[in-house]
């Protein structure tokens, strides 16, 4: 079995491996050879085949005890065994897991108006904003926001932001 992971530490989202992974997420690496098995190429090492396309800025972490992947077409049913008690099912299906909406996102503090201003939907604005605690680089970036008719959701966003900070 595969026991790593790899960690998107780039401020972006990024569509790879199949799958969308969010700034500061993991992906662990059986998980992602179940997704990208059929692809890839025969007698390719699947470490090798990763460590080959992980963009800049993406870390690549494996457990010392690795060995080669086992199929997943060929585990058979009976080898799987499901907990018996209902706390254990919960953590193996991920029932307490923490949401991607708690993901670690780019640092708050280096943000300016204009990177505040070029937040899209993928990059999840309203959670972003509401870490930032400065009236001033949130009229700013506001101040970017009014001429573009595009922006008005992140300018609504703002809004509730420099009202609750104002209080």
């Amino acid at each position: 079995m595969i026991k790593g992971s790899i960690v998107n530490n780039t401020a972006k989202s990024r569509h790879i491996f199949k799958r969308t992974v969010y700034p500061g997420q993991r992906v662990d690496l059986m998980e992602l050879y179940v997704n990208v098995s059929s692809s890839l190429p025969e007698n390719v090492e699947f470490l090798q085949w990763v460590q080959e396309r992980l963009p800049a800025g993406w870390e690549l972490f494996v457990d010392d005890s690795y060995s080669e992947p086992v199929d997943p077409k060929k585990i058979l049913e009976s080898t799987v065994e499901l907990p018996a008690n209902k706390e254990e099912k919960d953590l193996l299906l991920g029932e307490d897991s923490p949401s991607l909406e708690f993901a670690p996102l780019k640092v708050i503090d280096k943000l300016t108006a204009k990177d505040i201003y070029n937040l899209r939907i993928k990059d999840n604005p309203k959670r972003v904003i509401k870490q930032i605690s400065s009236v001033h680089k949130l009229r700013r970036a506001l101040a970017l926001c009014k001429n573009d008719s595009r922006k008005q959701m992140l300018s609504n966003i703002i809004r509730h932001r420099i009202k609750e900070l104002a209080v």
